[in-house]
């Protein structure tokens, strides 16, 4: 019997038993998605934490880009370190913070080098959850890392004595430099390009270093930084490169013993260096590595462990699921200072609200709790919900407002611990007041207009308002107008439960402007004018991107982007002729020709079966709308093809970006056997388990039971589901039923 790293870390809840297993019990792969278009990294990270520190790698040693394959940093097959930073956004398409570089050496850094990159040797490359380690060829120095929360711990082991050093470099960022060329932030590919505006690093005891960086790229942040050295500083050498211009980067020298360690405590704020000494002396007063190590393992075994497959599950499947549980618990990430209530940030809520939010309604709720209070903060202090946050910073990325499905989410499923009518009044503004004071130039901008919304009933691809750094605005109308639609949907929902009748119709009769964009001649949703004319020359594989492109999706197309109407699927299914018809057009999805193309094409259009891209979340929830036809059996067909042709166990195994965790919700979910399609509404619409059973560890204590009858790795149908014995009918599993526990039972085919 195969023991999982979190099981037996779980079962002994020790500390120490903890550390004991790590090298004898196999764990989740942190090496998943970190190659091709993953853009996942395997930093040490505390779940929601602030902190996942680790290395920021190139092919090259002469040349570090934060291009698009590296916006986490690190790709797999990279043979040169250039830095270990603190912080980075899991998954997501543009690169954005990282912050505070530190590179260790055996010898004086060379200014005229100006990179200072180091080979990696990479067979020594190890990462369990909270840590990670890898060697050095230069001096054969052993780096190894781990996080608390707020803090990152560093310990370099040298195998000599003498004078070692370490490069601290403040302006660093996973996005890198091209000092070749200026930098021109309001490019539509601003979000490659990076800015720094200030960065400090003062020594203020002989081992105690205050840091600063204020970075202008993907966003406007800033982070403030106390390092701790173990060993006092013997020599400082301030260093200032053509590579590197934009500040300096300093050398310290240590004098170590015979075969000793430098270990680094790096404790961050967003606020001020007094924060993050406070942060430090809070959460790791002393030099103790195995400490911290021990504790992050601890933590992470408590989450991990909330989620046990059994025994025979093949260990495939197994590895895929746990290193997919493993990505859905490293955002949000609470950016508080100790002593503060959460502060959750590296919200990319166009992503997550589909199935990473729900799962963590059930997994954390409280973590959703403290999410909803964050973005109403966020509210109060910008004007409206985030669109997509970034530590702590707006940059209005992506289309819609879905912040609005999370916090109706969290009303709907009773979850406590956050002010509901502040939540509410945040909803409603957000939906209903235009804020065209952002469209000020800055990287993207709130897309939405409301006044042309409730003139029209959607939005018309010749209208579209505002520049995008000098650009009109002039795409996506139709992703916007079916997003749009989506959470007003929501916002009726909460409205309604709230006794807000007024605004509950308010909403709900906007919940239906998905329909003034939907062509029953073509069988399509299509963008249309504002003389109530669609757009010529429709072809529905052609992608679109971005607000400057003229197309009207966002990041897919018509055949994708046409079923994103998850909270009216019988209007969908009659518009489209019945059950009858909308299955056939479902199956013609997934049996159409996998070309894409368009002047707006983005990498984000992947993972295809046809015209399905699972490679990116608008397509995620169209296997389970078979279960709405005449055919439902398949949907096991297509979910049980996308489980494993789509994720693989190795570090290039996501078809697409991961998005904060949202392609591996989608994994953990369709693996035990049911799925948010309509993430707001409570129910768990019924699938096709990928394991022969589970167990789910409720935070009210009780258990899920997920057993089956007749399970095979592939080819059978679902015969009947049954919860505590009682039959579910309608392929539906309510919210409210899962947390009361008990046995969720899968019969298949014989």
């Amino acid at each position: 019997m195969k023991k999982t790293w979190f099981a037996e870390c779980h079962r002994f809840g020790s500390v120490v038993m903890a550390l004991a297993t790590l090298s004898a019990v196999a764990g989740p792969d942190l090496f998943v998605g970190t190659a091709g278009l993953g853009h996942v990294s395997p930093a040490a990270a505390w779940p929601f934490g602030m902190v996942q520190a680790g290395p920021d790698t190139s092919a090259f040693p002469d040349r570090y880009v934060g291009d698009w394959p590296h916006t986490c940093g690190y790709q797999y097959g990279d043979r040169w370190l250039w830095r270990f930073s603190q912080c980075r956004f899991y998954g997501i398409g543009c690169g954005s913070m990282g912050f505070f570089g530190l590179l260790p050496s055996v010898t004086p850094f060379d200014a005229a080098d100006g990179g200072f990159a180091r080979e990696l040797d990479k067979p020594t490359e190890a990462a369990t959850p909270g840590y990670y380690a890898v060697t050095l060829k230069a001096g054969h120095i052993r780096c190894e890392v781990t996080a608390l929360a707020r803090t990152a711990a560093y310990r370099f082991r040298f195998e000599h004595p003498g004078r070692v050093y370490l490069l601290v470099d403040p302006g660093w960022g996973v996005q890198g430099d091209e000092p070749t060329r200026e930098i021109d932030m309001k490019s539509p590919d601003a979000c490659f390009g990076r800015v720094v505006v200030d960065c400090q690093v003062q020594r203020q005891t002989p081992t105690r270093l205050a840091l600063h960086t204020h970075q202008v790229a993907w966003n406007d942040v800033e982070c403030w930084g106390v390092a701790e050295f173990s060993v006092p500083i013997a020599s400082e050498r301030r260093l200032r490169t053509a590579r590197f211009p934009l500040g300096e980067i300093v050398e310290y020298g240590f004098d170590l013993p015979d075969r000793g360690a430098l270990e680094v405590r790096l404790a961050l704020s967003r606020r001020s260096v007094r924060a993050a000494a406070r942060n430090l002396a809070a959460e790791m007063p002393t030099f103790s590595f195995d400490e911290a190590r021990s504790k992050a393992a601890a933590e992470w075994s408590r989450r991990l462990g909330c989620l046990q497959l059994d025994p025979e599950t093949p260990e495939r499947t197994r590895h895929v699921f746990e290193a997919a549980c493993y990505r859905t618990m490293i955002h949000p990430s609470d950016l508080s200072d100790v002593g503060e209530r959460p502060d959750y940030s590296n919200l990319s809520l166009w992503d997550i609200f589909r199935a990473c939010s729900p799962l963590q309604t059930i997994l954390a709720p409280e973590v959703t709790a403290g999410l909803v209070e964050s973005m109403s903060d966020i509210f109060e202090r910008q004007g409206y919900l985030p669109i997509l946050h970034a530590w702590g910073a707006e940059n209005h990325c992506m289309v819609g407002h879905h912040a609005v499905p999370i916090i109706a989410s969290a009303v709907l499923k009773g979850i406590p611990g956050f002010d509901v009518e502040r939540a509410y009044e945040a909803v409603k503004d957000s939906l209903t007041v235009n804020h065209v004071k952002v469209n000020d130039g800055t990287w993207g901008l709130l897309k939405e207009d409301w006044e042309l919304w409730d003139r029209y009933g959607y939005y018309p691809y010749d209208l579209l308002s505002g520049e995008h750094f000098g650009l009109k605005v002039r795409g996506e109308s139709v992703s916007r107008t079916l997003e749009c639609a989506y959470d007003d949907a929501c916002a009726a929902k909460m409205a309604l439960a709230l006794g807000r009748r007024e605004d509950a119709a308010f909403f709900a009769k906007r919940a239906a402007n998905w329909k003034n964009v939907f062509d029953p001649s073509v069988g399509f949703a299509r963008g249309k004018d504002s003389q109530g004319r669609w757009r010529e020359s429709f072809d529905p594989k052609a992608c679109g991107a971005g607000p400057w492109a003229d197309n009207d999706f966002t990041e897919g197309n018509a055949w994708q982007y046409t079923w994103h109407v998850m909270h009216d699927l019988p209007g969908l299914v009659a518009a489209m002729g019945g059950k009858a018809k909308f299955g056939a057009r479902i199956e013609a999805l997934f049996s159409a020709s996998s070309e894409v193309y368009g002047p707006s094409f983005t990498h984000d259009v992947s993972g295809l079966i046809g015209q399905y891209a699972h490679g990116n979340e608008p397509s995620h929830h169209i296997a389970y709308l078979f279960r709405y036809s005449d055919r439902p059996e398949k949907t096991d067909e297509y979910v049980g093809r996308i489980c494993r042709e789509l994720y693989q166990p190795t570090p290039d195994g996501c078809c697409g970006n991961d998005d904060s965790g949202a392609m591996a919700a989608w994994y953990v979910f369709s693996a035990l056997g049911f799925y948010p399609v309509d993430p707001c509404s409570g129910e768990y619409v019924i699938g096709s388990p990928q394991v022969p059973g589970a167990t789910i560890r409720l935070p009210n204590g009780r258990r899920l039971r997920v057993q089956t009858v007749n399970w095979a790795p592939e080819g059978k149908h679902v015969r009947s589901v049954s919860l505590n014995g009682r039959s579910l009918d309608g392929w539906i599993l309510r919210h409210a039923d899962l947390l009361q526990g008990g046995t969720l039972t899968f019969t298949f085919d014989d």
